[in-house]
This record gives structure tokens, C-alpha cells and sequence, in this order.
């Protein structure tokens, strides 16, 4: 399907998990509710905050690994600062805007360490 909700996920939470581990071999924990926005064709997205302490991409196993032209999939570890969100490309830009707040107003603060 790609990148939704697919009908063995028990939920958003279990499709979250699941998506982490095909696109980038990785584990996440401490998931939580971060926003959700309405697309131009009437879809409710739901993005989450997360811990993913480790990942493998020579493990991804999405069925896009599978085409010869599915171009580039790059994982990038950017400080948790307005500057640095600020600096990205983010898609949809209302979710930039999102964490910049949340960044900004303390909302959205980082998991210590274990």
C-alpha cells in the first residue's frame, strides 16, 4: 500500500512500528501522537514523535526497495533545533510549522538518553 494503514495492523501505532521497520530496518519506541492533518484529497495524515535508537538500511524490506527506479530513500539525523527543522524540506510544510511551535513553546521536548 505505502505508507498507510494496512488491513493486518492492529492500529496507527502497530502501522507506525511496521512502516519503521520496511523503510529504514529500525525499532521505535516511546511513540507518540504528534499531529494530524487533512490532505489535499481528504486524508487524515497522522505523525508521531519517536525514539529510534538504531536502524539498518542493508535490512529495509518495503516493497519499494524491490523497483529499480525507486530512487533514493536517505535517513538524516538533524539536532532537535529550530535551526536545524528550520533548515529541512519538510512535506507537508504545515508539519515544519508544527514542530517549529512545539520546538518553540517547549511542547516537544527530547527523550533522554537511555
Amino acid at each position: 500500500m505505502g505508507g498507510g494503514v494496512e488491513d493486518d495492523d492492529a492500529d496507527l501505532e502497530a502501522a507506525l512500528l511496521r512502516e519503521i521497520r520496511e523503510e529504514i530496518a529500525g525499532e521505535a519506541t516511546d511513540l507518540r501522537p504528534f499531529r494530524q492533518l487533512t490532505n489535499d484529497k481528504g486524508e487524515v495524515e497522522h505523525f508521531y514523535t519517536a525514539r529510534i535508537a538504531t536502524w539498518n538500511f542493508d535490512n529495509r524490506t518495503g516493497p519499494e526497495f524491490q523497483r529499480d527506479d525507486r530512487g533514493e530513500y536517505l535517513l538524516k539525523e538533524v539536532p532537535l533545533t529550530t535551526e536545524a527543522v528550520d533548515a529541512l524540506n519538510l512535506m507537508p510544510p504545515q508539519i515544519k510549522d508544527a514542530l517549529l511551535n512545539a520546538i518553540n513553546t517547549g511542547d516537544l521536548i527530547p527523550v533522554a538518553q537511555p
